[in-house]
């Protein structure tokens, strides 16, 4: 059974990079690209495209000033892809909200020099800086690995391709991460050389406290675009049966598309779910407050994107 995401109402960050590189979680951040941040085909883990960064000074984007951790359990999650090691002193960023590492620092997801392996850095009352693990073995090259910081409760954990890495249960506490709406959130901002998919924030659970299978994408979707139509903005669930020309119940992939902006002309698939072969019936979860304009029945069973040639109806709500 395909499921939409339990917890897109936490999301607070949602940057697939194709296309562009909009927000697709519920706040729509406004997401400036500086110097040669890009969108590029050259390399990608999922839908032809991913962000690249450049290795230049600033090459980079930027994010909300309103970004808050605070204290609550979180997910930091994002495919990365580098094409060499860093050299000594150099500590390439992917995430930030912070002035530098001890004025305004709030919180830093940044490689380590030599061994580009992540590490976590924060602080609670901006100064103070406070290391979640540096060092390990190096960091692959060339290829695509998921990476996974996470708090739950006063533990932090990290994750490399799903495997528990590295766990520390003395420094976090209750703290909550320092905040100031003077720094805005940085993606890549100092000398990222590498590059970046499906990069995630969730706040308010960790998603992850013990080894998973990294997810498979975060989002899907449909190279058409569709015109609006109301829907009940406050809609917890859509269900139904499918019927085939005979009237009998069948088995088909039902989806669940959001009305909100499309991002490169894509219209944005936030559940879906496969019709009991038998009686036909589905139950789709839409998180609280997205609103949905359509839900698609397609024919074919595979995972790939839905293709205009592949929709056997369209349902509207």
């Amino acid at each position: 059974m395909y499921a939409s995401d339990p917890y897109y109402s936490y999301v607070e960050l949602l940057l697939p990079m194709f296309g562009s590189f909009g927000d697709l979680s519920k706040n729509r951040h406004q997401i400036t690209p500086s110097g040669s941040a890009e969108v590029t085909t050259a390399q990608s883990k999922y839908y032809g495209s991913s962000g690249y960064f450049n290795h230049s000074d600033g090459c980079f984007l930027i994010g909300p000033a309103a970004f808050d951790l605070g204290a609550a359990d979180f997910c930091i999650e994002f495919w990365l892809r580098i094409p060499s090691l860093p050299a000594a002193n150099d500590w390439q960023e992917i995430i930030s909200k912070r002035y530098n590492f001890s004025v305004r620092h709030g919180f830093t997801v940044v490689l380590d020099q030599l061994t580009g392996i992540p590490f976590l850095t924060w602080t609670s009352d901006g100064s103070t800086v406070k290391t979640f693990f540096m060092g390990g073995a190096a960091f692959p090259t060339n290829t695509w690995k998921h990476v996974a910081f996470t708090r739950s409760g006063g533990t932090l954990r990290r994750f490399i391709d799903g495997v528990l890495s590295w766990t520390d249960t003395t420094q976090i506490g209750t703290s909550a991460i320092y905040h100031t709406t003077s720094e805005v959130l940085s993606i890549g901002r100092i000398l990222l050389n590498g590059y970046l998919q499906d990069l995630r924030v969730t706040k308010g659970v960790p998603r992850y406290t013990e080894n998973f299978t990294p997810p498979r994408r975060l989002i899907e979707t449909m190279p058409w675009g569709f015109a609006a139509v109301d829907a009940n903005a406050t809609l917890g669930s859509i269900s139904g049966t499918i019927t085939n020309r005979l009237g009998a119940g069948c088995q088909r992939k039902v989806y669940a598309v959001s009305r909100s902006d499309q991002i490169a002309a894509l219209s944005v698939i936030i559940a879906h779910t496969l019709s009991d072969p038998a009686t036909g019936a589905y139950e789709l979860i839409v998180p609280s407050g997205e609103e949905v304009t359509r839900v698609v029945v397609s024919r074919d069973f595979d995972d790939s994107p839905l293709l205009n040639d592949l929709v056997d109806r369209v349902i509207q709500t």
